[in-house]
Parts: C-alpha cells; structure tokens; sequence
C-alpha cells in the first residue's frame, strides 16, 4: 500500500475514516461495560476496523460491528471471525493475545492448500499506538495511526487476502497470485542465491522455482560456452535435466571454499530437498503467538 506524506490511503475517504473508526471504538466501548476501555482494547478495534475496511466481512452477522464475544475476560484474549465475499468457505480468525504492553496479534484462515491453516503473526505496542486511551476524542487516542494502518495492512492481512484469492485462482497483487508463465518470466532474472531463497518461502514458489524451462535458461545464461560445444556435452540432454546438468558444472566451476561451501551446499540442499510447512492444527493456530519473521 502506498502512502503519501501522512495521508491515510484506504477504501474510504478521510472523513470516512474518522467517522467509521470513531464508531467501532466507542461501540467497543459500550460492549466493554465502560467508558474506560484498555489500550488493548482501543488496538484490538482498530484491528478489527482494519480488517472490514480491507474487504472481509464479520461472519455469520448480519451487524458489521464488534461481535458480543469479542473480548474474552477470563482466557484474556480477543477474538473476530470473518470472511471475504463471496469466498464463504474460507473462514478467517483475528485473534489476540495480551502480554502487558505488547499485543500478540493473529489472524489466520482455514481451508487452504498444503496445510490446515495459513497463518500470520505480529507483536505491537499497545502504548505506542494508543498513549492517550483516555482522550475525548477517538482519534486523539492514536499515535502513528497512519503507520500503523499501512503496517497492519502489509504485514498481517493483505497477505491472508492473497492467500484466499490465490487459492480461488484470483489474480492478486501478490508473487503466488500471478500465472506461472508470468512468475517464471520474473524469477529468471534472479541470480543462484536469490532463486534458492525464493524457493524455501512456500509449497508454490518451491514448484516454480523447479520448473525445468527455469533451470534450463539459467543453464544457458551461466554456461554458454557449454552450449556451444559438441553433441556429448550435457546441455544435449532432455529438459529434466537441466538442474542437475547446472548443479553439475555449477560445482566444476566454483572449487569449495570456506565460503562457497555453504554456498553450494544450500544449493544442493534447497534443489533437491521438498519444502514443508508447519501443520499447525485448527486449535494450536489460535493461540500461536510467535511474530513473523
């Protein structure tokens, strides 16, 4: 998302903003039983404000405000379910966590490939977002709120939308939401170390990232001079060859040395081995707290 200067870009206009989050914290104020509300609560709104204004919808309500059961007294959590029109069987779960100053934010959805869940995590401090919880005025509680915005939004649920619309086969304005032709046309620009570490990031970009016709133009562009030679050299092989054929010369050319060692001993790992996610269960996703790195 991109910003300008300290303008808030959203799908409303600025007095839509005010007016729309001013709403959500002060009902979130009338549900708390009080006018004092915690500065966790005040984030955790905000939160929730973020995730409608990004397109998802409160889940089975008819009511796009805070649900009855959005702060859980006794577990000392908050939590939101939602999903994003039209995709009903996708459910998404905004759930957080408080540890004093720090606000363990999760949000995670359901029903996606190579797993059960796809999961998204982040820490913030309360007190540094929200200083002012008693202030009159709902804005005057934040600070940094446009940062925060496009923070929660880069960070935490644009890529949970992506992984939705992805899934749907939905072009989206993520790497894994665009056609293999056009990802393939974009990672063969990348050099060995960057392809490798792309690779390790997830199930899809691990499946391109193997794509004989790739290995075949790296092939190509690192050993030209191979190509030109006779009929006996490897690059005369069939199309499943080429990564082991650039594996091959790769290793005659670059003699294993403190740091080329790890170098190519990456290479040989991230090729050859397959990428694996956590599996993490319905229930243990809802109370991981761990940021994302």
């Amino acid at each position: 998302m991109a910003t300008s200067g300290m303008k808030i870009e959203t799908g409303m206009q600025k007095e839509e903003f005010s007016a729309s989050l001013e709403k959500i914290v002060e009902e979130s104020m009338r549900k708390n039983g009080n006018w004092g509300l915690l500065q966790n609560d005040i984030l955790f709104a905000a939160t929730f404000w973020l995730m409608r204004d990004c397109g998802f919808a409160v889940h089975e309500s008819q009511n796009e405000g805070l649900p009855e059961s959005w702060k859980h007294g006794t577990k000392e959590l908050y939590e939101a379910n939602f999903i994003l029109p039209p995709y009903k069987d996708h459910l998404v779960r905004l759930v957080a966590l408080p540890a004093d100053d720090i606000l363990c934010i999760n949000v995670f959805v359901s029903n996606v490939p190579h797993g059960n869940v796809c999961l998204k995590s982040l820490a913030l401090s309360s007190s540094g977002f929200v200083p002012r919880p008693e202030a009159n005025q709902v804005l005057s509680k934040f600070s940094n709120l446009e940062y925060m915005s496009v923070y929660l939004r880069s960070a935490l649920i644009w890529p949970i939308r992506c992984a939705i619309l992805t899934d749907k086969g939905v072009v989206n304005g993520s790497l894994t939401g665009l056609s293999d032709e056009i990802k393939l046309k974009i990672i063969h620009f990348l050099g060995l170390q960057d392809l490798l570490s792309l690779s390790e990031t997830c199930h899809d970009l691990n499946r391109v990232c193997n794509d004989p016709k790739l290995w075949k133009t790296m092939f190509h562009r690192r050993f030209q001079s191979v190509c030109k030679c006779s009929g006996k050299s490897e690059c005369a092989e069939s199309d499943t060859q080429w990564k082991e054929n650039y594996k091959h010369f790769h290793k005659l050319n670059n003699p294993v040395k403190n740091s080329q060692e790890a170098s190519l001993e990456s290479f040989h790992t991230a090729t050859e081995s397959t990428y694996y996610e956590v599996d993490l269960s319905y229930e243990a996703a809802e109370y991981a707290t761990d940021v994302d790195r």
